[in-house]
């Protein structure tokens, strides 16, 4: 959350350079432990190098950085509303509770989930961030729009008329 709200802030509203942005971590138990994470940044085809650099900056400036206590208040906030309202979905207890069989966890994981977010700190972030988010292992992908020759451009407009 940290990493896509600096993103939003640096890359969309300061620099100007993105139309959105999608900063999605995940991990997987099976078949064996990993995590990664996906970062989406809809740009001008002219913005793309700029894009890649501004968003590995922000990457290591999380790395090497210490999260600002507001930023991470923010982020604690969001979660706890966020898991309230879990609490109250059905569909939520269903996934929770077959991921504890699955996995073998205790329940209660899920319910008392606050009681871990808000203990986090600025430390644990900024060392999770070093171990977990290295900028050695990134693959980039740039997906460019197919472009229509002029030609073709002028026979989809015969066929659509």
């Amino acid at each position: 959350e940290i990493l896509k709200i600096r993103i939003h802030q640096t890359l969309r509203e300061k620099l100007g350079l993105i139309y959105s942005e999608a900063v999605e971590p995940d991990f997987a138990r099976k078949p064996k432990p990993s995590y990664w994470i996906n970062i989406t940044l809809p740009c001008a085809p002219e913005n793309t190098e700029k894009v890649i650099a501004a968003a590995r900056e922000e990457l290591q400036k999380l790395r090497e950085e210490l999260v600002l206590e507001e930023e991470l208040t923010q982020i604690k906030k969001k979660y706890q509303a966020d898991h309230d309202k879990d609490l109250k979905s059905n569909s939520e207890w269903v996934d929770r509770t077959i991921e504890a069989a699955e996995y073998n966890t205790p329940i209660d994981e899920f319910v008392y989930a606050p009681t871990r977010f808000w203990s986090v700190t600025p430390k644990q972030i900024h060392e999770s961030a070093q171990r977990y988010y290295s900028l050695e292992n990134v693959i980039t992908v740039v997906r460019k729009p197919k472009r229509v020759a002029s030609n073709d451009a002028e026979k989809t407009q015969q066929v659509n008329k």
